[in-house]
């Protein structure tokens, strides 16, 4: 328990993801990954991370347009029923 007027950063893990993968280079890496890939040229890639997309203070962590796909990314520490909505939504605002 942090001691009282200490400030506490409880989303560590999301901001290492979205500085980690919004690097061009590790973000092609994620996508060849995730898609069964081998694309090497990062200059198709597009990183179009949204901020405040929906609600003030809501963000996703990485987003990337490639090959005419758009690929949203977060990083979830534990199970959350609500990601499909608001993977409609980031789509939609997108």
């Amino acid at each position: 328990m942090a001691e009282k007027g200490t400030f506490v950063q409880r989303n560590y893990k999301d901001t290492i993801f979205h500085d980690l993968f919004s690097d061009k280079k590790n973000a092609l890496s994620l996508y060849n990954a995730l898609n069964h890939t081998d694309y090497q040229d990062t200059e198709g890639l597009e990183v179009v991370t949204l901020s405040d997309a929906i609600y003030i203070h809501l963000k996703n962590d990485v987003s990337i347009l490639f090959q005419d796909q758009l690929e949203l990314w977060e990083h979830q520490s534990t199970r959350n029923g609500n990601m499909p909505l608001r993977g409609l939504l980031y789509f939609a605002r997108e």
